[in-house]
């Protein structure tokens, strides 16, 4: 996973027309070789493509978790650095 400011090339989760005609044609061409009904395959991709949907979706939160911690650590790291601010400068007044 990249850091902010040097993120990685995001895949893409989308067809294009002619990635959407390639899959049709291997559609027909393995279902011209197989058992199956063009039914029972559809559905099979359909629980394919929800399950990857899924897995993007728990990606992106697993990603979103790392972002919210590196940010609370980085508030965390300026709130002692105010506090050590202000309390030597309070220091410096009582001398």
């Amino acid at each position: 996973m990249g850091t902010i400011g040097n993120q990685p090339h995001r895949s893409t989760f989308f067809y294009s027309d002619e990635s959407f005609k390639q899959f049709l044609r291997e559609l027909s061409e393995f279902l011209r070789h197989s058992e199956f009904d063009a039914r029972d395959v559809l559905l099979a991709y359909i629980f394919v493509e929800l399950n990857r949907a899924n897995n993007i979706a728990v990606q992106d939160g697993n990603f979103r978790d790392e972002h919210a911690a590196g940010i609370g650590e980085i508030l965390n790291n300026i709130d002692i650095t105010l506090s050590s601010i202000k309390e030597s400068l309070n220091n410096d007044s009582l001398d």
